[in-house]
């Protein structure tokens, strides 16, 4: 493999089926995917395309970035698909419409978990700053 060959987090497939004369045929097709963790979720908007991330969309046709928070803007979901325009501006829109085949049920259980897990996470960690620990 080529030291520039760009590998994302997750490789993942999905079957499509394709009707024919003889029914359906199951094809596949690779989706690859990006996870980042934003706190606030808007800066990552805000930005040019990063060149890694550029290159990736060149790589792998079906590439995709999902965007994890657990302080989503009002209204939205803690998961979100980023996508770059043609002016490399990112846009983003909840992982249940960007045809994944993830459902808002799905979507709601993990966004709870999501938000307990950083809310234990943040618990601890001021009970460490209040016990004098790092």
């Amino acid at each position: 493999m080529a030291t520039d060959t760009y590998l994302p987090d997750l490789l993942a497939w999905r079957q499509e089926n394709t009707g024919g004369e003889q029914g359906d045929t199951p094809l596949y097709r690779f989706v690859a995917v990006e996870v980042k963790y934003r706190w606030k979720p808007n800066d990552l908007l805000r930005r040019l395309v990063p060149l890694e991330l550029a290159d990736a969309h060149r790589q792998w046709p079906d590439f995709h970035v999902v965007l994890v928070t657990d302080h989503p803007p009002e209204g939205r979901s803690c998961f979100q698909v980023v996508r770059w325009n043609n002016a490399g501006v990112a846009e983003s829109e909840d992982l249940v419409n960007a045809g994944l085949d993830i459902y808002q049920g799905t979507i709601d259980i993990f966004s709870a978990l999501l938000k307990e897990v950083f809310r234990v996470l943040s618990d601890a960690t001021t009970g460490d700053n209040l016990r004098g620990g790092n």
